[in-house]
């Protein structure tokens, strides 16, 4: 029997040349997910993965106090199916090497890729598949599959992950950070459940509409300002990666109905059916908020990207 205390998180990242434009997000994405997995009861150990046109090693099997911040360089192609090839290989011959009482009695593999697969020499699609599905089928490992520019379900799918642990995430700030907070919180759903993983769905609708980006139907829009761009850049303070805005930081909005200043928390009221109470505010959320209700360009600065 394996040991119900003990949790293997298996990661692959995507580190190809087109994600430069959300390392950074990537980065604090998957460091605020290492910091929840810490606060899970029992022992969490981590492996990670890299990869791009090559497979790099991170770690293997680290206790998760001892893991590092992401350390994410892009460059080169995306040979997705030899890396999870790779990967998972590495790991089932890893732990068939130590006494079975020893082994994790959950293992998470979490895949995250922002393109098509174009650069695998070893392995297939239907070769992955094969192997993601015997894994399943005779362990019960767990696997997880996010993916940007593409579909990511139908993606999964093709190579074995089931659909519903399949999630299409946009690449920016916003997806980035809804995709790994929402691996998180299945992580918690899927401990607290008790049952086997395998059984579970990772991802619930709202999930799925944060990742790319949706915030829900627009409650009011100012007939007299169709046109608005956020002039001044909020305060922004520290505790989040893409920044956080006070609720009374200024913003200036400048449309046909001339210059308008208020408070992000107006901004959001007006702009959002949801009610917030919190007293922090993504920046992001707050422009994704406004860019929906006037339907136009905007800009801020002043972000802590």
């Amino acid at each position: 029997m394996t040991n119900p205390q003990l949790s293997l998180v298996a990661a692959l990242l995507d580190r190809s040349g087109s994600m430069h434009s959300i390392a950074d997000d990537t980065r604090g994405g998957f460091d605020s997910f290492i910091a929840k997995e810490r606060e899970a009861d029992g022992r969490t150990v981590v492996t990670l993965a890299q990869f791009d046109n090559r497979y790099e090693l991170v770690y293997d099997n680290v206790p998760i106090e001892d893991v590092a911040p992401l350390v994410l360089e892009p460059r080169g192609g995306t040979a997705l199916y030899d890396a999870i090839g790779r990967l998972v290989s590495e790991v089932d011959a890893g732990l068939a090497a130590i006494p079975e009482g020893e082994r994790p009695g959950l293992v998470t593999v979490l895949v995250m890729t922002d393109g098509h697969e174009n650069a695998s020499q070893e392995w297939t699609n239907s070769a992955v598949r094969e192997l993601i599905q015997r894994q399943e089928a005779e362990y019960s490992w767990d696997f997880v599959f996010l993916g940007s520019n593409i579909d990511a379900v139908e993606v999964g799918a093709d190579l074995g992950f089931q659909r519903g642990k399949s999630m299409t995430y946009v690449s920016t700030s916003v997806g980035v950070t809804a995709a790994f907070d929402s691996v998180a919180d299945y992580q918690h759903r899927k401990r607290s459940a008790g049952v086997d993983a395998c059984s579970v769905s990772a991802f619930t609708p709202e999930d799925r509409r944060r990742a790319r980006g949706e915030y829900g139907a627009v409650s009011y829009v100012p007939p007299s300002t169709p046109s608005a761009v956020i002039r001044s850049a909020p305060r922004v303070s520290p505790g989040h990666r893409s920044g956080v805005v006070e609720e009374s930081a200024p913003w200036a909005i400048v449309g046909q109905g001339g210059e308008h200043q208020c408070d992000a928390r107006t901004l959001l009221t007006m702009c959002s059916p949801f009610a917030w109470s919190t007293s922090e505010i993504a920046t992001d959320v707050v422009a994704a908020r406004i860019q929906q209700c006037y339907e136009t360009t905007f800009e801020h600065a002043g972000l802590a990207r």
